[in-house]
């Protein structure tokens, strides 16, 4: 892929994709912050906020938006390095070094694209269609604590009430009644911010679908694998969500039917990535009118 292409927005120097992952930055990090304030149920203090999930994907969705705004500045030096040589009679001397730098940006931008982006794509959306219905239909699924009872409208009424209130307040010190504009920002806005980045600044995917679903599968099993060391099960601490609890219960008691259920969920999840990095392969060339320049189209051509 030409990423110098002077009319494409798709290229490491692309300031609004700058501003985006800039926001996003500081939206996530708050979030990460407030969340990381609440008052975990004591089966789950010892491993801390580091066992969930989306905590760990919203850390990685950081990395991307501080690379990309590194290559940002990093094309930017190298563009005005490329002026200052221009008016240098020694051009040629330095052409070798001008090109490995060029060279380091595009792998930088390349590897963060493909790999990084696409790996926070995947699981953000996994995590958004698989949180937010559980959360409102099965909540036993998803939290230990005795507010389980509770019906998700209850809930959702208590959080829309403290909307303007600190996310740290008194009212809203469990995990699992974490304020809803925080809910929202680690749940939803990151996947809503890395399909934005994707559909209108970047270039489409250029990796293979087996490897980036080799990939969600290998990241799901050293997930699982570090869930098993960071848990202390011995000190009566348990898993992070409870189906994961019930698949440890389920080995350590010989239960096969539970074990191939749960096995069989795991499978599912990996089978979804390969469908959901189709999806968004195929919607990010709909959303492309000129796959040479990589020009995006505009809303009234889309409709």
């Amino acid at each position: 892929m030409n990423y110098s292409n002077k009319k494409s927005l798709r290229k490491p120097d692309n300031v609004y994709s700058s501003y985006l992952n800039a926001f996003s930055f500081i939206l996530i990090s708050i979030s990460l912050y407030y969340k990381c304030q609440l008052t975990l149920p004591s089966n789950l203090k010892l491993a801390g906020n580091k066992q969930f999930l989306s905590t760990l994907i919203c850390l990685l969705t950081l990395v991307y938006n501080l690379i990309t705004i590194i290559c940002f500045f990093l094309n930017k030096i190298n563009s005005n390095h490329n002026h200052n040589l221009n008016l240098n009679i020694n051009h040629n001397l330095n052409h070798n070094n001008n090109n490995k730098d060029k060279l380091s940006v595009s792998s930088l931008y390349y590897f963060k694209n493909n790999f990084i982006h696409s790996i926070c794509l995947i699981i953000q959306f996994l995590i958004f269609v698989i949180y937010w219905p559980l959360k409102l239909y099965n909540r036993d699924l998803l939290y230990y604590s005795s507010s389980n009872s509770k019906s998700f409208p209850d809930i959702l009424s208590n959080q829309l009430s403290s909307l303007t209130s600190s996310a740290s307040s008194s009212n809203v010190n469990n995990y699992d009644e974490l304020n809803f504009l925080i809910e929202l920002t680690i749940h939803i806005l990151p996947y809503l911010l890395l399909l934005t980045d994707f559909l209108f600044f970047l270039p489409n995917y250029q990796i293979k679908k087996r490897l980036i679903s080799l990939l969600i599968a290998v990241l799901i099993f050293f997930y699982y694998v570090f869930l098993l060391l960071l848990v202390d099960t011995g000190l009566n601490q348990n898993l992070p969500y409870p189906f994961l609890q019930s698949l440890i219960y389920s080995i350590n008691h010989n239960n096969i039917k539970s074990i191939f259920l749960d096995v069989l969920i795991i499978l599912v999840v990996c089978n979804l990535s390969f469908i959901v990095f189709i999806i968004h392969k195929k919607l990010h060339s709909l959303a492309v009118k000129n796959k040479i320049n990589e020009k995006p189209i505009t809303f009234l051509e889309l409709i």
